[in-house]
């Protein structure tokens, strides 16, 4: 048993498909499906049931899954770091994903220091929601990116997770004097835009319906931000949005925005990256800089619901 029938193997478990598992590892099918074979023969196993609906992997398999999944990670771990001994200077490529309210206020100043600091690093961000994020991580399109939280048996696992308040936009009074807060329960009839069923919210949001509490008379997912909010400004929709997307609207007069309980939405998303690649030394050094951008959403914030309370309160007084 050699390490390429380990990594073989652990593609054809996560991925339930000699086809999908042979294209993350770029090779053609009948060489991958010739090493599990040997595999089987080797360890006197049947590892994996073959079906016409796909392939089942035994008990054998899940045992062997656990065993050899972090031997696959320790060496990945091993040979980036050998690697940054060498690198005194930080180089290379990087290749992220992060979704649009988080570009919005991070990722842009992120950019800005981080080329500054580390000019020669080559550095591709890619803008989707979520579950697209994590799915384009899991294919070998992207180095990490802050998306969904995969499933255990992805090959995925998580460096950190990061969540923030979440809150509704309309481009009407829906639910009083903006900067209110508002219950999801009391607000009947409104027209909702989702960017997805499966999006981090969009899931919340349709347990949400389904239970009863969230009443709204039409549902939409729209998979485009901008187009999300030309409707919430003049077509009468409204939109649920984490609070990072917000916080250079605030001053806006043809937005209403109303923060949502985080016992009831909140947005919560994990720095994901594939288990047998760890983070590059310029990775590291990346998502540093966006880390320290990222703490700063909260406090910024809050200053801005002070700011506005204090006004509401001023002009009440009036």
């Amino acid at each position: 048993m050699d390490l390429r029938q380990i990594l073989y193997f652990v593609r054809v478990y996560e991925e339930r498909s000699f086809t999908k598992a042979a294209g993350r590892v770029n090779v053609v099918q009948p060489a991958l499906s010739r090493q599990i074979a040997a595999l089987e023969v080797e360890l006197g196993s049947i590892l994996f049931i073959r079906g016409s609906k796909g392939i089942t992997p035994t008990s054998t398999a899940t045992i062997l899954y656990q065993r050899v999944n972090p031997l696959l990670r320790d060496f990945a771990s091993i040979r980036e770091e050998i690697r940054s001994l060498a690198n005194v200077n930080v180089v290379g490529s990087i290749a992220c994903g992060f979704p649009p309210t988080y570009n919005r206020f991070v990722t842009g100043k992120a950019l800005m220091e981080f080329s500054t600091l580390y000019p020669d690093v080559q550095i591709t961000v890619v803008e989707a929601f979520s579950g697209k994020l994590t799915e384009l991580v899991k294919n070998g399109e992207l180095d990490f990116a802050l998306g969904a939280r995969p499933a255990e048996s992805s090959g995925l696992v998580t460096e950190f997770e990061f969540a923030q308040e979440v809150a509704l936009v309309c481009g009407e009074p829906v639910a009083g004097p903006s900067f209110q807060r508002c219950i999801l329960s009391e607000l009947t009839g409104i027209k909702l835009l989702l960017a997805s069923p499966e999006h981090v919210i969009g899931k919340q949001v349709k347990e949400h319906i389904d239970s009863g509490m969230l009443r709204p008379s039409k549902v939409m997912y729209l998979g485009s931000s901008p187009a999300m909010m030309d409707l919430i400004k003049s077509a009468g929709w409204c939109g649920i949005s984490p609070v990072a997307g917000l916080l250079e609207e605030s001053d806006r007069s043809d937005l209403y925005i109303y923060p949502i309980d985080r016992s009831v939405l909140e947005y919560r998303l994990s720095l994901v990256r594939a288990g047998d690649r760890p983070l590059s030394q310029a990775a590291s050094a990346f998502l540093q800089i966006a880390k320290r951008y990222s703490d700063r959403i909260q406090p910024v914030w809050q200053a801005v619901l002070l700011n506005q309370t204090a006004h509401f309160e001023k002009a009440s007084e009036l």
